[in-house]
């Protein structure tokens, strides 16, 4: 039996020996592979940088964008709006000699009781086509002519 318990010392020594081997070049392996995965979490997180400032570089591109179409949107409704402001203004400037000769016609007698009513609804039409345009007729006879009285309540007029 003594030679039962050598041997199996032996053998446990052995054991430990190998099992210690074993540890030793599992723990070289496992430093070998520190590098490597410090190496694949240094390569992440640079892409992960690098991803994140093409996002950043496209979220600014996109901001910018936006804001140039605000611009134009709000830009474009001005030009529309002055433009318009134009052609009315034109077009009123035009319309005091036209008035005047409705009112001829329609004061002018008549002969054919249907051309003078056809005369008068053309000028009922014209009147409202004018006050739509909020273009009201000013009675110069009542009282003296005074600009600025205009300019005021043109300012107040929607």
């Amino acid at each position: 039996m003594a030679v039962n318990n050598e041997e199996l010392e032996k053998e446990i020594k052995e054991e430990t020996n190998e099992a210690e081997k074993t540890e030793k070049a599992e723990g070289a392996a496992e430093s070998a592979a520190e590098p490597e995965e410090k190496k694949e979490v240094k390569v992440k997180t640079e892409r992960e940088a690098q991803l994140e400032k093409e996002l950043a570089e496209q979220k600014e591109k996109y901001l910018r964008l936006m804001a140039e179409y605000d611009n134009y949107r709000k830009r474009t409704a001005k030009q529309q709006l002055e433009t318009r402001e134009a052609a009315v203004g034109d077009t009123v400037l035009k319309v005091p000699a036209i008035y005047d000769n409705f009112e001829r016609a329609v004061a002018t007698e008549s002969q054919d009781e249907k051309y003078k009513a056809g005369v008068e609804m053309i000028f009922k039409q014209f009147t409202a086509a004018l006050e739509k345009m909020n273009v009201t007729v000013i009675d110069p006879t009542a009282e003296p002519f005074d600009a600025m009285a205009l300019v005021d309540r043109k300012k107040t007029l929607p």
